[in-house]
């Protein structure tokens, strides 16, 4: 019996390795053919909180789940991401 739920115990262990490897490597293929974009998994990216200006809400270091929206839909008090967009034209 107890061999047996080892056997299973060691299963879901290697398919959740396997899970992780698998998400792992999409996550850096993602970010390689979209430049830097952080990867979506069905629309939701995890997002870092890099400074205080979120503060009593998010700390920096904070993860966030966020998704795409309209910015029509955005409405005051909504809680929003964004990312610069950087031209090398404004860069020497």
């Amino acid at each position: 019996m107890i061999k047996t739920a080892l056997k299973w115990f060691r299963r879901v262990v290697i398919a959740l390795l396997v899970i992780v490897d698998l998400l792992s490597v999409y996550s850096l293929m993602h970010q390689k053919i979209n430049h830097g974009q952080p990867p979506s998994i069905a629309g939701f990216r995890g997002m870092s909180v890099l400074t205080g200006s979120m503060r009593p809400v998010f700390q920096p270091g904070d993860t966030v789940i966020t998704r795409g929206i309209s910015p029509v839909n955005i409405k005051v008090g909504d809680i929003i991401t964004f990312k610069k967009k950087i031209r090398y034209a404004d860069h020497p």
